[in-house]
């Protein structure tokens, strides 16, 4: 019986000590329970009361006061006939003994262990000993194409071992330490206020033309706003709205209500109509809304209960869509939208006859194309990755041993590793923490992928052991892998400059559960999961639905922060329950790799072989290095046009900085590690040589375009020239005696703390303000 008890716990990697082994015989010879059904006893109750917990004297009673004397003791008269012929010790050879419930045959500890395979150490971090899934073990499509996707050319081995930049988009990015769920109503209502209003003027920003002409009171509140938020916009580019600039005082806003009767003009000798006469036909007037697309009823909407309610700035009306007029539009709840059409007006209803609806936005692409040299080798794989029946991880081990094989350059993982409704969790399959739990996948993952291969982790709100609210701060763990990133949900990742986008939030599939489209024209086939996944880019959002999912708790003052997209990224990865697919949307490569696991079975994973363009054209090259290294007038000329992105370097070129890590500046571009400046060469002389020989041979026919632009009135970029050979915005350290101490730069055109800066000001200044409003209240 002791060496029984004691090989029960060995299994699960804990060494009992003698007390807790004595203490153990006196319970099984009490309760007549044999070692191994005391042990399960003990794991159940050490994961659901003392949170795994190691045994010891004192929880052992703990467990025998709460659980075990609540049980009836068996009867302990029986035959001896019943008596197991494997039951041969001592014990229950000697007829002089008590009588007891004849044990269960019972094989030797020894016998009973896993077979020696190599299984990169996942064993070793498993606490139960699940049973492997029939269902995936048998299957006899493994690792067959599913889809693919402009893979002619595609040779999916890695050819080189070139350095791989990964890092966050934006510095600023949703951290670990940041605070979620403190949004009060008034808040959350702000959040999406603003996000409504922002997304609804770069829809008007992208077609003016087609809608400035309508006489409404939204244009003149539209100027106001664009005023208002002109400190925090790009001035690229500015619009004429032949209007006057609103001026904001310290006067209560305005309330514009819609005149409807303002082109109707009375002649002085004849009286209104009576308005209260109740068979009066209702009143057209061509106007403009912008808003959210709401239901009137619960689930999907239709065309008989689809709203468009406005923001508090714009008097939060609410209008009943007529969509007789449009032959094609698709709709779903949350959607910002601006319609253009008739407002009829009758009784207490306001009712909108839509004859145009404006979805999307001038959203473009970074600026900058991708700086790989090389063919980029990606895996994407998405949570969870066991099967529903154990919690053995077959599935993961297999991507695993397929990343040693093939050593990509980024693996790619999005949560959760496993589901938190898991059967296994409440099953007792698992007999430590969830926290430690994910610490030994994270190890199990980061020893069996190759060192030259940079893991990419993105958090999920249905991880056991993480916070349940989207956007999903990233994991943390104590332990420092230097190929190891932790992502949060949703993000942006720069890879070489290839803008990667990724969320867990199952979006396609719960848009489709609102979406209405309707094609009276039949004129295509519909191709409903492209169209799915074009909402993210028109509303830029990686979750414009609203009202959200039952399972997902959204946190709106992050959403309106780190749910929204500023860029269209180049590849977009969706995981869903919907079937796989890759699809190019927008100049976006759209990829749903599904889940690695579905149910009992195996699921799939992607692959990306991305290899460089030619966006940088040999013009740009030329002409941008000629002007960092010799001279910038030279440079200046069109290098915004030609030149897409700053060059990394391996190494400093200049002898006396050989040996030291490169640094570069907020944009990307090398900087001297000391000063924090533009000075250092980012090709070899001899190079340098070539291109200088062979610039001076394009330079001509340049400045003859340029003479052809400024005749023809061709329209040149505006402030590009200017600003990109502006300094940084650095801490320089100046070199004079004079002014030894650290010099910080000011603001310049189109520096981009300034918009983020501002933005807070503005927003702490409209708290500020509520807050004196409602403190007045108080007194009155």
């Amino acid at each position: 019986m002791e060496e029984e008890i004691r090989g029960q716990f060995e299994m699960f990697n804990i060494k009992p000590s003698q007390e807790v082994i004595a203490k153990c015989l006196k319970m099984c010879d009490k309760y007549k329970i044999d070692g191994e059904d005391l042990v399960d006893q003990w794991f159940a109750f050490t994961s659901s009361k003392l949170r795994g917990a190691n045994p010891t004297v004192e929880y052992l009673e703990q467990m025998e006061r709460k659980e075990l004397m609540k049980q009836k003791v068996p009867a302990t008269i029986t035959t001896v006939q019943e008596l197991s012929p494997v039951a041969n010790s001592s014990k229950a050879a000697t007829s002089e003994g008590p009588l007891s419930t004849p044990k269960r045959n019972h094989v030797p500890v020894s016998r009973i262990q896993t077979p020696i395979q190599t299984r990169n150490t996942l064993e070793e971090t498993m606490s139960s000993p699940s049973i492997l899934s029939q269902t995936y073990s048998k299957r006899t499509d493994a690792l067959s194409v599913r889809c693919s996707h402009n893979s002619s050319k595609a040779t999916f081995k890695k050819s080189s071992n070139f350095d791989v930049s990964v890092r966050p988009l934006y510095e600023d990015g949703l951290q670990s330490d940041r605070r979620f769920m403190y949004e009060v109503l008034r808040k959350r209502k702000q959040g999406i206020d603003n996000m409504t209003e922002d997304l609804a003027l770069a829809i008007i920003k992208k077609y003016y033309n087609e809608i400035g002409k309508c006489n409404h009171y939204l244009i003149d509140k539209l100027d106001m706003m664009m005023n208002e938020k002109s400190l925090v916009e790009d001035k690229t580019e500015e619009f004429d709205y032949e209007k006057q600039n609103v001026h904001i005082e310290e006067t209560p806003e305005p309330n514009y209500e819609p005149d409807y009767d303002s082109d109707l003009e009375l002649e002085p000798d004849l009286e209104p109509e009576p308005t209260a006469e109740p068979e009066r036909e209702p009143e057209y007037k061509e106007t403009l809304v912008c808003g959210r697309i709401v239901s009137d009823s619960n689930g999907k909407i239709n065309s008989q209960s689809i709203l468009l309610e406005e923001t508090a700035k714009l008097n939060g009306n609410c209008y009943s869509l007529n969509l007789s007029k449009l032959p094609k539009y698709s709709l779903f709840c949350g959607q910002v939208v601006v319609v253009k059409g008739e407002s009829l007006k009758k009784t207490n209803r306001n009712i909108l006859l839509a004859e145009e609806i404006y979805t999307d936005t001038d959203f473009k692409l970074p600026q900058e194309p991708p700086l790989i040299r090389d063919t980029l080798q990606m895996i994407v794989a998405c949570g969870p990755f066991t099967p529903q029946d154990n919690l053995s991880f077959e599935p993961l081990t297999d991507l695993l041993k397929y990343v040693r094989e093939h050593q990509p350059h980024v693996l790619l993982l999005t949560g959760p590793f496993y589901h938190k409704d898991h059967p296994g969790i409440f099953n007792g399959e698992l007999r430590q923490t969830v926290d430690t739990f994910f610490l030994d996948l994270i190890d199990t993952v980061m020893q069996g992928v190759p060192s030259n291969t940079h893991v990419l982790v993105v958090s999920s709100h249905k991880e056991p052991h993480h916070y349940p609210v989207y956007p999903t701060i990233p994991y943390e763990i104590a332990q420092r892998y230097s190929n190891l990133t932790f992502m949060p949900d949703p993000c942006m990742v720069n890879i070489n400059g290839l803008v990667v986008a990724a969320t867990t939030a199952d979006i396609l599939f719960d848009i489709g559960s609102y979406e209405i489209h309707v094609d009276k024209t039949n004129s295509a086939p519909s191709d409903r999961m492209g169209r799915l996944a074009s909402y993210l880019f028109k509303q830029e959002s990686f979750y414009p639905l609203e009202p959200v999912s039952k399972d997902l708790c959204i946190d709106f003052s992050l959403m309106e922060r780190n749910g929204v997209m500023a860029l269209k990224p180049h590849v977009m990865i969706l995981p869903s329950i919907l079937r796989f697919f890759i699809k190019e949307l927008d100049d976006v490569l759209v990829v749903n790799p599904e889940k690695l696991t579905k149910g009992n079975s195996g699921g799939t994973f992607a692959r990306l072989e991305i290899s460089p363009g030619a966006s940088q054209t040999v013009c740009g090259c030329l002409k941008g290095s000629i002007g960092i290294c010799c001279s910038k007038k030279i440079g200046e000329y069109g290098m915004p046009m030609l030149m897409d992105l700053p060059k990394p370097l391996d190494y400093y070129q200049e002898l006396e900085l050989k040996g030291r890590d490169v640094c570069y500046d907020v944009v990307g571009w090398p900087v001297h590690p000391d000063t924090g400046e533009r000075t250092v060469r980012v090709l070899p002389v001899k190079t340098e040589f070539c291109l200088n020989i062979i610039f001076f041979l394009a330079y001509p026919l340049a400045l003859f375009l340029k003479l052809c632009a400024i005749c023809c009135c061709i329209r040149d970029y505006e402030g590009e020239q200017d600003e990109f050979f502006k300094e940084v915005n650095v801490i320089k350290y100046n070199s004079g005696k004079n002014h030894p101490g650290p010099k910080v730069d000011v603001y310049r055109d189109k520096d981009l703390r300034e918009a983020k800066d501002t933005r807070y000001i503005i927003n702490c200044m409209r708290e500020s303000q509520i807050a004196l409003q409602e403190l007045n209240k108080f007194k009155e």
